[in-house]
């Protein structure tokens, strides 16, 4: 039972680090610090993915590819924009619709409402419900 406690506090660990590098990636694009978006961009990558393969049901799958393509977006649309690389920014318009396809995939399968509530209750404006039809 402890192992459980030791895994979640790790896995929301990896979530938290997950946000920073995010924030920073963008921080540092709006700053133009190029050597400080590489880095952060590595970070975010590696622990979205990290994120995806942790995920426990096809919900979770599936919101997290969707959030982790957007992440992939934000990241090529960013080098594309800082090293001016036009085709990165064609590859970066290209996941948004496959983000969007997978969050709707996420919101359909029959426990999406329980771990969307759960997923979107920092946001506190966000819960879902559906009634039971007994």
């Amino acid at each position: 039972m402890e192992k459980t406690s030791y895994s979640k506090s790790k896995y929301e660990l990896i979530d938290i680090i997950n946000s920073f590098a995010w924030l920073f990636m963008d921080a540092s694009w709006l700053y133009n610090y190029p050597s400080i978006c590489g880095t952060s961009m590595i970070i975010l990558l590696s622990s979205g993915s990290l994120l995806c393969v942790k995920s426990i049901s096809s919900v979770e799958l599936y919101s997290r590819l969707a959030l982790y393509l957007w992440m992939w977006m934000n990241s090529l649309w960013m080098l594309s924009d800082i090293y001016g690389y036009a085709n990165l920014e064609l590859y970066a318009k290209i996941m948004f619709p496959v983000s969007i396809v997978f969050l709707c995939i996420s919101f359909f399968l029959p426990s999406a409402p329980h771990v969307i509530s759960a997923k979107f209750s920092r946001f506190h404006g966000f819960l879902f419900s559906r009634k039971n039809p007994r």
